[in-house]
């Protein structure tokens, strides 16, 4: 009989110890779910945002090959993805208004800073000068 009762209490034990395994498991792929669950959020977020970006930049165009379909406020977010996917490459140019490139804004920038390290040697030889 205490053999019996040993068996069952080591079974009761390894039960247990299986059940907490178990707990954690669970609460880990519990946080994963809710982590996927806001990268997908995410996700849709950016899908939303281009998509707007797109079809305000294809607002009358007249080629026919980047104008985005009309779609209606609750079409679903894979059929926004396919548009999207489908775009030719010329189409995501954001140059929307004649708004310069990043080329042309990190150029622009370069020349900014040329045009302030002259003012700062102008500066510093002007003051030498008073120093002397």
């Amino acid at each position: 009989m205490c053999q019996k009762l040993n068996y069952a209490e080591m079974s009761l034990q390894e039960l247990n110890e299986r059940s907490v395994e178990k707990e954690e498991q669970l609460m880990n792929l519990q946080m994963k779910l809710e982590t996927q669950e806001q990268d997908i959020e995410n996700c849709k977020k950016v899908i939303e945002k281009f998509y707007k970006i797109r079809q305000d930049a294809c607002r009358g165009s007249e080629d026919e090959e980047i104008r985005l379909p009309n779609l209606l406020d609750n079409a679903s977010c894979n059929d926004k993805c396919a548009y999207l996917y489908d775009d030719p490459i010329e189409s995501w140019s954001f140059n929307v208004q004649g708004e310069s490139s990043s080329a042309n804004y990190v150029a622009d920038l370069l020349q900014e800073v040329d045009m302030l390290r002259g003012s700062v040697d102008d500066l510093q030889k002007k003051l030498q000068k008073v120093r002397n």
